[in-house]
């Protein structure tokens, strides 16, 4: 893959892919090394992806390259094949130098899915780089190991707005009776999109999260009652009639207008 054009060679590296002869794994690996063109390298990862276990060994070996390019491109690949061989070596680089290449790492383990990743994604999450904290939170979310509920539950408090999105996002997908009340908490976060998140966390939980909910419509805090108008009213239990119908006398309009639209889905789910 000489060719001065970089379309020409982005062009060949798909084609071999498609191809799929192991033949092409060396020369697809040499030029994930050493081509300049960040298009063609994407493509030349896509061919070793899609070329599968007889790139396997090499890919892992380039996980220690000395660019952190070529060891992000690498850790995606493995990620997609998706073989547990790689399991190790991609513990191992989320210790990298970089930043980008530890939460590479991290979401390739998430996909993978193996339970070995579990302890070292939590260890992670203390990580300094908040891209490697938030690799490490949507792998868990991806294996869904209840080993995580409680470092995810200390996530919630994260400095960093999108890590604490998505340890909400995560703990939603776990539906961990354990981080009801801490997510009733997370209501309060001062960013709206946090928020957003945790009402839907809150109703993948579902039943488990209904007398929290319940007891939040009485918070001082409005975003609070708010949100458990929401999740209550998505959840659709009966038990939430009557405090949702107390909630119409809330002293906050958009509350009220909640409780009203809540209401109106819980009779159309008991119809």
């Amino acid at each position: 893959m000489t060719n001065e054009n970089a379309t020409v060679r982005k062009e060949a590296a798909y084609v071999l892919g498609k191809i799929k002869d192991e033949r092409a794994v060396g020369p697809l690996i040499e030029a994930l090394i050493l081509d300049l063109d960040m298009a063609v390298r994407k493509e030349v990862a896509w061919a070793l992806e899609n070329i599968g276990e007889p790139a396997l060994e090499p890919l892992i070996e380039v996980l220690k390259d000395e660019d952190s390019v070529v060891r992000w491109e690498a850790a995606w690949a493995l990620g997609e094949i998706g073989d547990k061989r790689a399991v190790e070596p991609l513990i191992e680089a989320l210790k990298d130098e970089d930043r980008g290449v530890k939460r590479q790492a991290a979401e390739a383990l998430g996909k993978i899915g193996d339970k070995r990743a579990v302890e070292p994604l939590i260890e992670a999450l203390k990580d300094e780089d908040w891209p490697a904290r938030m690799g490490a939170i949507d792998a868990l979310g991806e294996i869904k190991d209840a080993r995580a509920v409680e470092p995810l539950i200390k996530a919630l408090k994260d400095e960093n707005r999108g890590v604490r999105k998505r340890a909400v996002w995560t703990l939603g997908e776990i539906k961990d009776a354990r981080a009801v009340e801490p997510l009733i908490g997370a209501l309060k976060d001062k960013d709206l999109n946090v928020q957003i998140e945790t009402v839907k966390a809150l109703e993948k939980i579902g039943e488990p999260a209904v007398e929290f909910l319940i007891e939040a419509l009485r918070d001082e805090n409005r975003t609070v009652r708010y949100g458990a108008v929401k999740a209550l009213g998505n959840i659709g239990s009966a038990r939430a009639l009557s405090p949702l119908t107390q909630a119409l006398n809330d002293k906050d309009g958009e509350v009220r207008k909640a409780a009203k639209e809540a209401l109106e889905n819980i009779v159309d789910l008991e119809s």
